[in-house]
């Protein structure tokens, strides 16, 4: 997708060059998000600051752009965007963030939001039989984290698999300081949820030998290191239909001294008219 920058934000502030070319650049570029989002920029609020562009293109560059035309100086939220940033400039920011916390569970609380406050117990214990926000907290994570797995349509989950995971299992992935909130969420939820998720096997080639959502074969990575891989002359690409012969499990004479749990392991049983697919695991298996 060769995407540069992703943008979950109210406002949006693009640079460039006071030129019809760069314009007509950035209006592709808005157009094709909003074929893609069904988001539109609203008009009615943009504004675009021209800084030494004459008159001319100006109003060439309005006809691409019809935005509001402002006047710099400027400021965003009270902070001069024109200079570089100091303490003083930042205090107008900070009193406004005071004053909208002061006394926040009295003044700014709707009367939903009071009810959260509330111990959620049952009724029968004399709570509200509110249910707590943390455990829907942590469906919703799951959700994403199904979508992520499954390869499901959308933006944010190809950004996820192509950007953060690039081929590698979403269970073995690191956390990384400049991973965002919701992503490094959803790498601490992996352990709670991993036993409810099972990989349904169709034919088996399109499912690697290391992945420890379907089987007990999956597990052979915490125990292996990649030197064990390389001496063993196996691709780290492997597919569990790789290693299957005659419906018998193949391992290098190597492996089945050194590990011997290999020797107490299933034989796959596939599938060949079901494609792979990820199911959830039942409470009862």
């Amino acid at each position: 997708m060769k995407l540069k920058h992703l943008s979950f934000a109210d406002d949006l502030l693009v640079l460039c060059h006071g030129d019809v070319n760069s314009i007509s650049v950035i209006k592709e570029a808005l157009l094709e998000f909003s074929n893609s989002s069904g988001l539109k920029p609203n008009m009615e609020k943009s504004v675009v600051f021209f800084g030494s562009v004459n008159e001319v293109i100006k109003q060439r560059i309005l006809q691409i752009l019809p935005f509001k035309v402002g006047k710099l100086p400027v400021k965003y939220l009270g902070i001069p965007l024109a200079k570089k940033i100091g303490i003083n400039d930042c205090k107008q920011l900070v009193e406004k963030v005071k004053s909208r916390i002061h006394d926040w569970k009295n003044r700014f609380l709707s009367y939903a939001r009071k009810l959260q406050l509330v111990v959620c117990c049952p009724k029968k214990e004399g709570g509200l039989g509110l249910k707590q926000l943390g455990d829907w907290n942590e469906v919703l994570l799951s959700k994403q984290i199904w979508k992520i797995i499954a390869k499901k349509e959308g933006l944010w989950v190809k950004w996820v698999n192509l950007v953060k995971l690039k081929g590698k299992s979403f269970w073995e992935i690191k956390e990384e300081g400049g991973d965002s909130g919701t992503l490094k969420a959803l790498l601490k939820l992996r352990n709670k949820i991993r036993p409810h998720i099972v990989h349904v096997i169709g034919n088996g080639k399109n499912v690697s030998m290391w992945n420890d959502n379907w089987s007990d074969i999956g597990y052979l990575k915490q125990f292996m290191t990649s030197k064990d891989v390389h001496d063993a002359r196996i691709n780290e690409d492997c597919s569990v239909a790789d290693i299957l012969e005659d419906s018998e499990l193949t391992w290098p004479d190597q492996w089945v001294k050194k590990f011997t749990l290999l020797r107490h392991l299933k034989v796959p049983l596939f599938n060949n008219d079901q494609e792979d697919a990820i199911k959830w695991r039942k409470r009862n298996g």
